[in-house]
């Protein structure tokens, strides 16, 4: 916005109209559209201060007007804003309209409206302020607050005299009602607008005869001072006339005014202007255009309000193009370049959407040419069209049939034609100066420069932005927001104005499907799409986020996360046959090898493959040989590998530099679900998770996991950072995410459900536990993640594998879903053999081997207790935690003290096999005091107790106990599960 343009915006707000210095502004608000009946009333009541909106920018034109609401816009219309603001406190006759502190709004406006005339109460002492208006009162009120009062009661009185004068002086004119509907703001508006234009009856003198004094009534519908309208009244005008110039075709003009002709008014700065000839009887004024389209309507005859301010500069408050204009709107792009011809003087096009039957449309011999507002030296010629439209179908056209001087009639033929054009741009970064903003682009169309400066005192130029509608700053631009840009075309730098609307309209995972027979529509999965920037280069079959400008056109394209190979180099190397192989974990997990033609090819992934084994450990190694890879459709083979973790120096050749580009680190972080951030790491719904916590006893396959948990620390990697979307593509974890942790929780599975759909016809598994509440046992069906695994490993969850009664741990994943489970032991065949010695092979850590022990005895009760070992004493006590939080995690705070002093205990190392699969038994059947150490592995220590770390999932311990005695802690077998 111009510098003098605020100038006129801060003092219109600081005054009033009734004496105001400067005219205000009329607001455009969002729920009062162009196209509607009342549209212009409500833009010049507004302006004129008359009505307003509500505190979040609204009009609500359908909401209904109580008396007190209508009485103060007639007393703001009458020009009596102050006298009712001095007599807000003044008590006034009627009960319901108490005054002072605590008083009713409206006091003083009622107090003003009774002393106008125009209003009075239902009752000596009632004037029901929020009742509703109706129709008859609203044109008693207004015929009233004219002057017509007097003789509406000579020809009627109520109702029918009032009614008879509204509709003679137009006062209803686009308002139909019935006399006891109650109005809205859009009626009441229309009504007010109507009445501001209707001359006034005045007293003119006083006559006096035998009956007494009375008035002399004199209507004020002359010429020049003889025509008076409440309008009038506030210093504003409604006249006929064209903008004839503006900034852009005068140089000299400041760039927040244009110059108006007035050709016709009754009054117009008390004189009546009228058009003899063709020519007006005032010359041109400058005007500052205000909110108003001038700049837009060059050459349009328009009906105007225009304000004078006590400076004697002119403000146009509202300017509607009046019903004898003949214009057409038209896109470039739909134009029928085969029988458009200037010379010939036809211009066809096809209408939008369409192919076929084009429209003529004929212009004259001398058509004026308008670009950008900039009246062009010469007429438009066949080159102007080939230029401007043919080969440019971003532009858009206007043509006019403009009415002569003084006239309504129009030309025959378009005799203007005005063509808007924008250059593209898409934004890389906004630099705020003290003197300037300086805007750089990432890419531009041609004839613009890669950055727009924009000097904040530099009042020669007006630069504008708007975003869906709004007005904007330049320093609210982002990054990748599309800016169409209309300039002066002759020199982007040197113009004096700059027009810009911006978007923000993306399409994402727009896969590419080839380009049209005729190469100018770019066709995706998502449509068809045309470039507002050329030559983008678009790869057959890739996904795309598409960045489109405020015509739906691609000005910005970036390659989609989901189109990018992204992958972990497990190996590198050359067969005896000769052949170059690569081995990758591909984005599923899976293990896959790839012949490599290429030598230069295999030498890079090689040499990342080396430069990784340097790690100390393999979950680094890997994280370290993240590569992105491209690999032949048909053949297989690896085309392509560039590594994500390392960068490369200018000659393409890998270095030991982590890539700052690609790559981003945190360590030890806390996983955040509400913003999906791991740190500085941004997770999306569709980035692929490695777990490689336990990678180093893994043969095979790598852990794929589908999000993160909330509240845990992790060590991470990601990579692929989406300039769009802020997410990575792929992000590794090397520590935090294994096995089950204090966040996980405890449940009884009863029954499954496989194959089941989702809305979108996915298939899922589920099953159902009785899982352990705040408020008790509750019974869950829960969704089982389809990466979903047994802790610590890479076998797949089946919930086949369960029957009724089998104790679970389970953990969910950020969406809900189970991803991890630990099967405690097994209820199946709890009858069976007392036997240890040879441990299940399957993923139970207990079976039917342990149904004796856990088995109730016939001499006395035994209890089966599950939880976490809070900590272990030297002195054989356990403190077992098995109460459950809220949330459904165990609540460390809280632990039964247990009694060891006769039980056995049995030690598991869940996370060891044997070579047959089966579970390590680390200590079988010893006593409590024999227990060792390596059970508490990770745990704090000092001269009296153990304490198990609750932080890292990896060293979590849990019990199983079989307890009897009176108060049930008396322990005879303990069970400790340990993740060593």
């Amino acid at each position: 916005m111009n510098k003098n343009l605020k100038k006129v915006i801060s003092a219109a707000a600081a005054l009033t109209i009734s004496a105001s210095s400067f005219a205000a502004l009329a607001v455009d608000f969002p729920d009062v559209e162009a196209t509607a009946s009342y549209y212009q009333a409500v833009q010049e009541l507004s302006a004129l201060d008359v009505i307003s909106g509500f505190e979040d920018g609204t009009f609500k034109p359908d909401e209904l007007v109580t008396r007190a609401q209508i009485t103060k816009m007639i007393v703001d219309a009458l020009g009596k804003k102050k006298v009712a603001e001095s007599a807000q406190n003044v008590a006034t006759k009627f009960a319901d309209v108490s005054a002072g502190e605590g008083g009713h709004w409206a006091n003083g406006y009622i107090s003003t409206g009774v002393a106008s005339g125009f209003i009075s109460g239902h009752s000596d002492t009632q004037f029901a302020p929020d009742d509703n208006v109706t129709f008859v009162q609203a044109q008693k009120m207004l015929v009233a607050a004219l002057g017509y009062d007097a003789l509406a009661q000579q020809n009627g009185g109520w109702p029918s005299g009032y009614t008879t004068y509204a509709s003679q002086k137009g006062i209803t004119k686009g308002v139909t009602a019935l006399a006891e509907d109650q109005l809205t703001r859009a009626q009441v508006a229309q009504m007010i607008d109507n009445a501001m234009d209707v001359p006034l009856m005045v007293i003119d003198t006083y006559e006096t005869n035998v009956f007494g004094t009375y008035p002399k009534y004199v209507e004020k519908n002359g010429t020049g001072k003889g025509y008076e309208t409440l309008f009038t009244r506030l210093n504003a005008y409604k006249v006929y006339g064209r903008v004839t110039e503006t900034a852009k075709t005068n140089q000299s003009l400041d760039t927040d005014k244009v110059v108006f002709q007035v050709e016709k008014a009754d009054r117009f700065d008390d004189e009546e202007v009228y058009t003899k000839n063709g020519k007006p009887s005032r010359d041109a004024d400058e005007m500052y255009f205000g909110n108003t389209k001038a700049e837009s309507m060059v050459r349009t005859y328009a009906q105007a309000l225009i304000q004078k301010n006590d400076d004697d500069e002119f403000t146009i408050l509202s300017l509607v193009a009046a019903a004898s204009n003949k214009s057409v709107d038209l896109l470039a792009a739909d134009i029928d370049s085969t029988k458009s011809s200037v010379k010939d003087g036809v211009l066809y096009f096809y209408p939008t959407g369409k192919t076929s039957g084009s429209v003529k449309y004929s212009l004259a011999k001398d058509v004026e040419f308008y670009l950008n507002g900039v009246k062009q030296n010469d007429s438009f010629s066949d080159a102007d069209l080939k230029k401007y439209i043919i080969d440019d179908d971003t532009t858009m056209i206007t043509l006019q049939k403009t009415t002569g001087t003084g006239t309504t009639s129009t030309s025959s033929d378009y005799d203007v034609i005005m063509i808007t054009a924008y250059g593209t741009a898409v934004v890389e970064s906004v630099n705020d100066k003290s003197t300037s903003t300086v805007i750089n682009f990432k890419e531009i169309s041609s004839g613009l420069q890669k950055k727009m400066t924009l000097e904040k005192d530099d009042e020669n130029y007006r630069y504008s932005f708007t975003l869906n509608g709004e007005a904007i700053e330049a320093t609210d631009l982002e990054e990748y927001d599309v800016l169409s840009i209309s300039y002066d075309m002759d020199n982007f730098r040197e113009s004096r104005f700059y027009d810009v609307k911006v978007s923000r309209d993306i399409v994402e995972n727009a896969k590419f499907r080839g380009s049209s027979s005729d190469g100018k529509t770019e066709r995706f999965s998502t449509g068809d799409y045309t470039l507002s920037i050329k030559n983008q280069g678009f790869e057959s079959a890739a996904e795309y986020t598409l960045y489109l400008d405020i015509n739906g056109r691609v000005a910005y394209s970036e390659e989609g996360q989901n189109s990018k190979n992204i992958g972990i180099i497990k190996n590198a190397y050359t067969e005896q046959s000769g052949d170059n192989k690569v081995e990758l974990f591909t984005k599923d997990g899976k293990a896959t090898s790839f012949v490599v033609d290429k030598q230069d090819v295999f030498d890079n992934a090689e040499a990342i493959y080396n430069q990784a084994k340097t790690a100390q450990n393999r979950s680094d190694q890997y994280a370290y040989s993240v590569v992105e890879y491209k690999a032949n459709s048909s053949t297989g083979k690896l085309t392509s590998v560039k590594s994500l973790y390392y960068a490369y120096d200018e000659n393409g050749k890998l270095t030991t530099n982590v890539s700052k580009e690609t790559t981003g680190e945190v360590v030890d972080t806390e996983y955040k679900e509400s913003g999906a951030k791991l740190g500085s790491i941004r997770i999306a719904e569709n980035t692929t998770i490695f777990d490689l916590t336990n990678v180093d006893k893994e043969k095979n396959d790598i852990k794929v996991i589908t999000a993160l948990k909330n509240g845990v620390e992790y060590t991470a990697y990601g990579y692929s950072k989406s300039k769009s979307t802020s997410a990575y593509q792929f992000v590794v974890i090397t520590d935090g995410a294994g096995g089950i942790d204090s966040t996980s929780r405890l449940a009884v599975f009863l029954e499954s459900y496989e194959d089941e759909q989702d809305e979108e016809g996915n298939e899922f598994d589920s099953m159902v536990v009785v899982d352990q509440t705040e408020e008790g046992a509750e019974q869950l069906t829960l969704k089982l993640d389809e990466n979903a695994t047994y802790a610590d490993t890479n076998k797949s969850v089946s919930v086949s594998d369960f029957a009724e009664g089998d104790l679970l741990i389970y953990s969910l994943n950020g969406e809900g879903e189970v991803d991890e489970v630990l099967n405690v032991f097994a209820k199946t065949d709890l009858l069976g053999s007392t036997s240890f010695s040879n441990l299940y092979k399957t993923n139970a850590l207990a079976d039917k081997k342990w149904a004796d022990l856990l088995g109730d005895s016939e001499e006395e009760d035994v209890n089966i207790l599950f939880g976490a070992v809070v900590q272990q004493k030297k002195d054989s006590a356990y403190y077992l935690a098995t109460d459950i939080a809220e949330d459904g995690s165990i609540k460390f705070s809280e632990a039964i003290d247990l009694d060891l002093t006769d039980a056995k205990i049995y030690v598991y190392n869940y996370a060891a096999r044997e070579k047959d699969h089966g579970r390590i038994l680390l200590d079988e059947g010893m006593m409590a005091t024999a227990v060792e150490d390596e059970a508490y592995a990770g745990g704090d220590t000092d001269s009296d107790t153990y304490f198990v770390n609750k932080v890292a999932a990896e060293d979590q311990v849990y019990a199983v106990a079989r307890v009897h005695g009176r108060n049930n802690d008396e322990v005879k077998e303990i069970y400790l599960i340990i993740n060593d």
